[in-house]
C-alpha cells in the first residue's frame, strides 16, 4: 500500500456507551486490544450528542478521516498526549485488518438509538457500575484540585445520567436484542485473571473470538482491579447516601445486568 492509498473501511461498527465514571475507558482499551477491533478514545466526543448528531456519519470512520484530528470533533488530541498518540498509531497500523471500528464517549448513550439506525452492521456495548462507586468517583473528581472535572459535578449529580443510561439500555435491548449488550463493571473486572468466561461472553456477542493480546489485556485488567481498584477507600456523607438510595434506579440496574447474569448461568 502506497502513502496515497488508504485501507477500505471495516463494514462493522462498534460503540461503547455508559454514564461518566462507569469504566468506559477501561472497557474501550480492553476491546481495542483485539487485533481486529479499533475503538476511538472519545474520537468524536464533540458530535456524538443530540445537538450535533447529524454530523456523525459512517464515513468519519474511513482511514483518511479517522486519523485526521484537524476536524475539530474532539478535544483529546494525540499530538498533546504521548500515550494517546501511541494508541492511535497502533490502531492505524492494524486498520487494514479490522473487523470493527468505532468509538466510546461517556454520555453518548442518549443518541445510541440514532447511531444504531445511521450506522450499518452496528453492535453497541453498554457498561454500568454500581451507583455508589460511580458517585464516589464523581465526588473525588469534583474535589480534586486542578482537575478539569467541574467542581459542581458532585456525587448526587451522578444519579440522573446513571438512571438514564439504564433506561436507554433496557429500551434498546428489548428492541434490538442482538445488537445491544450490557457489561457489569464489577463482575467483569473483579475475578480470577485466568478465568475468561466474562470476556468470552462479550466476544460471543461480537462474534469474534478473543485473541491472545485481548486475553492478556483482560488478565492484566483484572489484576489491576484486584490490586488497585477493589479495595480503594470510598465514603460519602449520610445526606448524599440518602439521596442516592432514594433516587437511584437500583431495580433497573439489576434488570439491566441480569441479561449477562442469566447468560453466565446458562453457560455454567
Amino acid at each position: 500500500m502506497t502513502s496515497t492509498e488508504t485501507a477500505k473501511a471495516p463494514e462493522q461498527h462498534l460503540f461503547i456507551f455508559g454514564p461518566p465514571r462507569s469504566g468506559t475507558s477501561a472497557l474501550a482499551r480492553l476491546i481495542n486490544s483485539h487485533e481486529r477491533i479499533g475503538i476511538g478514545m472519545e474520537r468524536f466526543k464533540l458530535i456524538m450528542n443530540q445537538k450535533h448528531i447529524d454530523q456523525f456519519k459512517p464515513e468519519l470512520f474511513e482511514e483518511k478521516n479517522l486519523f485526521d484530528f484537524s476536524d475539530g470533533h474532539t478535544n483529546k488530541i494525540p499530538a498533546n498526549d504521548a500515550a494517546m498518540e501511541r494508541y492511535y498509531r497502533d490502531m492505524q497500523n492494524k486498520y487494514p485488518n479490522l473487523a470493527y471500528v468505532g468509538d466510546k464517549v461517556p454520555g453518548s448513550f442518549r443518541v445510541a438509538d440514532t447511531i444504531h439506525q445511521k450506522f450499518p452492521n452496528t453492535k453497541c456495548v453498554f457498561i454500568i457500575r454500581d451507583i455508589f462507586e460511580t458517585a464516589c468517583s464523581w465526588q473525588a473528581r469534583a474535589e480534586r484540585e486542578g482537575d478539569s472535572w467541574p467542581a459542581t459535578r458532585t456525587a448526587t449529580h451522578a444519579v440522573k445520567p446513571w438512571n438514564a443510561c439504564i433506561s436507554f439500555f433496557l429500551t434498546l435491548r428489548t428492541q434490538y436484542p442482538d445488537d445491544f449488550y450490557m457489561v457489569d463493571y464489577h463482575s467483569f473486572f473483579d475475578g480470577d485473571p485466568e478465568e475468561f468466561s466474562a470476556l468470552n461472553r462479550l466476544c460471543e456477542f461480537l462474534d469474534l473470538p478473543a485473541d491472545a493480546s485481548m486475553r492478556e489485556f483482560f488478565a492484566r485488567s483484572r489484576r489491576k482491579y484486584n490490586d488497585v481498584v477493589k479495595n480503594k477507600e470510598r465514603a460519602l456523607d449520610e445526606e448524599t447516601l440518602q439521596y442516592i438510595n432514594e433516587h437511584a434506579d437500583r431495580q433497573g440496574y439489576e434488570e439491566a445486568i441480569s441479561y449477562q447474569t442469566q447468560a453466565a448461568r446458562n453457560a455454567a
